[in-house]
């Protein structure tokens, strides 16, 4: 009689989906030579999802796009490096997983500012620091959760298991939260106007309704791709020669198999006119690559691609 109605509020929680999708961690696959292989894990993106759920948050995941299409294009592949994609269109039905532009970690970082929310992914974002300032930089640092791994498949974090718990709290239904703080107002400000500019640079002003083009999803597979690779071959010391990159990418896009010193000659020509066929630029393939480096990455004079730490 007299009692008030309570209810739990449920700690936003962004997900950057690419990045636990390519995580290969626990279950590494290399080729013949000993290179380590990309890979698309879904069921670790739903095994985030479900811990988040289960420990009281709300989760949303945004997956690039050029990620999404890597997966939906090996949506039927047999091949052991590629996993369920039928998972990921399920969450997405559900609104759990929402694809955005590739410029994914800015709308990860920007989300989690506007909304107050954790946000869970290994990526350091020093080269989104350089070129976006007046995003509130000191927020992600305490909202970003990277210490996390995958046991047995299940997806494990202390940091986010104890920071959700701290933020099961309870308030009154008939009541909203008492006014925000100068720090959350001036984060949001800011993530608000860095969201309006991305959203004009990536939809070249407009907003994007309509089905990408079979030439504008061929431009993404061919990045997705090169970043898979990239991420893939400096896991194990940060860094790896350009003439790795070169040989995944004949694998993934020429069908190359087994050593590569076995290959019949001219594959690098072949690789070539691929790229050019769909980007329109006559680059030689290392050339291209530089050119399209995934940030946080850089190419030293010998031809070596280095990870920032």
């Amino acid at each position: 009689m007299g009692s008030e109605k309570m209810k739990i509020e449920r700690k936003q929680v962004v997900i950057d989906a690419a990045n636990i999708i390519r995580d290969d961690r626990g279950c590494i696959i290399r080729d013949e030579e000993g290179k380590r292989l990309s890979q698309i894990r879904p069921e670790r993106l739903i095994s985030v999802i479900n811990h988040v759920e289960e420990r009281g948050g709300k989760p949303i995941a945004l997956l690039r796009e050029g990620t999404y299409y890597s997966g939906k294009k090996r949506s039927k592949s047999e091949d052991l490096r590629f996993g369920d994609w039928g998972l990921i269109e399920n969450a997405i039905e559900e609104e759990k997983v929402l694809v955005v532009s590739d410029d994914d970690d800015l709308f990860c970082i920007l989300y989690s500012i506007q909304s107050q929310a954790l946000l869970i992914s290994r990526d350091k974002f020093r080269d989104h620091q350089k070129s976006n300032p007046e995003v509130d930089w000191e927020y992600i640092k305490k909202a970003k959760i990277s210490d996390y791994n995958f046991i047995n498949g299940e997806f494990v974090s202390p940091t986010l298991h104890n920071r959700l718990s701290k933020a099961a709290t309870k308030v009154k239904d008939d009541k909203k939260p008492e006014g925000k703080s100068k720090l959350q107002d001036e984060s949001k400000s800011k993530g608000s106007r860095v969201s309006n500019h991305i959203q004009k640079k990536t939809s070249k002003g407009k907003p994007k309704t309509t089905t990408p083009t079979k030439e504008e999803i061929d431009k993404m597979l061919l990045l997705d791709e090169l970043y898979a690779s990239i991420y893939s071959l400096t896991s194990d010391d940060s860094q790896a020669n350009l003439s790795s990159v070169t040989e995944v990418l004949a694998r993934e896009f020429l069908g190359k198999e087994g050593p590569c010193s076995f290959w019949k000659s001219g594959w690098p020509k072949d690789l070539k006119n691929f790229i050019s066929s769909i980007t329109g630029e006559n680059l030689k393939v290392t050339t291209w690559v530089k050119n399209n480096l995934p940030t946080g990455f850089e190419v030293t004079e010998k031809g070596v691609i280095i990870k920032f730490e």
